[in-house]
């Protein structure tokens, strides 16, 4: 099966981590796979997946948001004639939309809609909008639930074409990654001091104040690794130096290496104020570290158990149930339950079922 995977950019988000395991395995399967970039920055898993086999396009338009776009998205799939088409993200949503208007019929398009919110749904034009571009796709696979009931609120012309397909990770990387000494990663830190971890881009959607203002709450020995990049990412700096953190927070930047950091870990925290899924939370999950994420849609279907989550925006109680994490038996209780759990969401079971949906469309 001859397949290509649109999306903006191959940094290092969840969206783009998960695609890069996703065209490995499908490749790996026999399909012949290829990815369109539509911008030449920020492309750090780019090498990674060419070296698994897997041919990757970069867009030559020079800004993301041009409508010479759509005509990059339309010359590579006429030129190269693929069985399926799937996107991820917005503005590839909408470029790969137009350029279907010019293409064979034979051609199958997907979309995976990869949260429950974004700013365009703060604009009730954009309504109109969607309409036309949703409707141009055979199917949207929606990667949760939560995904799911508010994508059709939003356009419910998608209902009877989405179908939920949960994300999956790689588990074996985290299952046996080794940990470092944690003077590693945050210096002068004591193998006794409590390293609570949170990996998230530096964005509208994710919710870094609360969990900085939640070591207010607890003693010097909880310090904080921040890993990831973005543009909010100075915002935050400047919050922790107004709380006078800064000797207790570090920001490790985009990092390649999350198994073994996460497993050097003894907390992992999401804080955010939306999460079509919070791929993350399952990586932790499956390290065997004890996992905290904030109670939105998507993060409540992920982790299933309420004493894993916290009031978004709540620092004061996020920090009491770091501190209850202390005790033993809820810690080894939570572990447990966590490792078992991730079971659920394997690379290996989310990309069969996406297989399963290709040959259904092309009614192999």
């Amino acid at each position: 099966m001859k397949i290509l995977h649109v999306i903006n950019a191959f940094s290092g988000g969840g969206a783009e981590k998960l695609l890069r395991d996703t065209v490995v395995n499908q490749h790996k399967q026999g399909n012949d796979v290829s990815v369109l970039v539509l911008s030449s920055s920020n492309n750090e898993f780019l090498e990674e997946v060419q070296s698994e086999g897997v041919k990757v396009y970069v867009s030559t338009c020079s800004s993301l948001y041009s409508l010479i776009q759509f005509m990059e998205v339309k010359k590579i799939i006429s030129e190269e004639q693929y069985n399926i088409v799937h996107v991820h993200l917005f503005p590839a949503f909408y470029w790969t939309a137009i350029a279907k208007l010019f293409i064979s019929k034979s051609t199958k398009f997907i979309y995976t809609e990869h949260s429950t919110h974004n700013r365009r749904r703060n604009k009730f034009y954009f309504r109109w909008i969607e309409y036309f571009m949703y409707s141009s796709y055979d199917e949207i696979f929606c990667i949760s639930e939560g995904t799911k009931e508010n994508l059709n609120k939003w356009v419910p012309i998608t209902n009877k074409r989405s179908v939920v397909i949960p994300n999956g990770v790689n588990l074996i990387d985290y299952n046996e990654a080794k940990p470092y000494q944690k003077r590693d990663l945050f210096v002068d830190a004591k193998e006794i001091d409590k390293l609570i971890i949170m990996v998230a881009r530096f964005s509208d959607q994710k919710d870094h104040s609360t969990l900085i203002k939640s070591l207010k709450y607890l003693d010097c020995t909880f310090k904080l690794l921040l890993v990831g990049e973005g543009a909010r990412i100075n915002d935050v700096k400047s919050l922790v130096h107004k709380e006078g953190l800064e000797d207790r927070v570090s920001f490790l930047g985009f990092r390649k290496d999350i198994p073994e950091i996460m497993k050097t870990c003894d907390i992992f925290v999401l804080s955010s104020n939306w999460e079509g899924f919070g791929l993350v939370a399952v990586e932790a999950m499956a390290s065997g570290i004890p996992v905290l994420v904030s109670d939105v849609p998507g993060l409540r279907e992920v982790v299933g158990r309420k004493d894993m989550l916290f009031p978004k925006g709540d620092s004061r109680l996020l920090a009491k149930q770091m501190k209850d994490l202390l005790i033993d038996e809820k810690r080894n209780e939570i572990v447990e339950y966590g490792i078992n759990r991730s079971q659920q969401y394997s690379i290996f079971s989310m990309v069969t079922q996406i297989q399963q949906r290709y040959n259904r469309l092309l009614k192999v």
